[in-house]
């Protein structure tokens, strides 16, 4: 359930049912459509549990009603996070069943995959934070044991590499977060 709070009062205000199961990611406000959305990863079953049932969904802030994004059938895999920089470009976390990851590029508007970014085998690290900046750059927390840092794209280029190793932080990345 996606729960409306009156942070006042403290009271529920209303209840949503979601057309998925296990919310995952951070929910983010994104403007979709003309309209602002909630958007969010809900993989269902997931990890050793693995089925592909699970999408990326929006709830639309003005109607009250979810859409689905980018289903898992079109992933082939669990849907871990998701940041979405227009009607026509989205970026997916994904987990395949044998524990490796990848970064899909998706288009939130006919949900179809549109490219592939970053891959990492089931032995080599994962993913660990997604951040899209309003410039259009698309920060991976690389959470590979060898490797580890920070790596960015460019989405306005292409999705052009600009680190060509991560950006090294001293440890394993667990997430991101962007202050302005």
């Amino acid at each position: 359930m996606l729960v409306e709070i009156d942070a006042g009062s403290d009271t529920i205000v209303a209840a949503h049912a979601m057309p998925f199961s296990n919310p995952f990611s951070k929910l983010r406000r994104v403007d979709l459509f003309g309209q602002p959305h909630l958007v969010l990863a809900c993989p269902s079953w997931m990890g050793y549990n693995f089925r592909i049932d699970g999408a990326v969904i929006a709830f639309n802030l003005a109607t009250n009603s979810f859409t689905t994004l980018y289903s898992e059938t079109a992933a082939g895999g669990d849907i871990l996070d998701v940041v979405i920089k227009n009607d026509s470009v989205g970026y997916a976390s994904i987990l395949f069943q044998d524990f490796s990851t990848a970064i899909q590029r998706f288009n939130p508007t006919t949900g179809a995959r549109t490219g592939d970014l970053f891959f990492a085998p089931n032995w080599g690290g994962y993913v660990a934070g997604m951040l899209l900046t309003d410039d259009g750059r698309l920060y991976l927390g690389d959470s590979s044991y060898t490797e580890p840092g920070i790596s960015i794209y460019d989405t306005n280029a292409g999705d052009l590499k600009l680190t060509p190793f991560p950006v090294p932080i001293g440890l394993r990345p667990t997430d991101l977060v962007y202050i302005p």
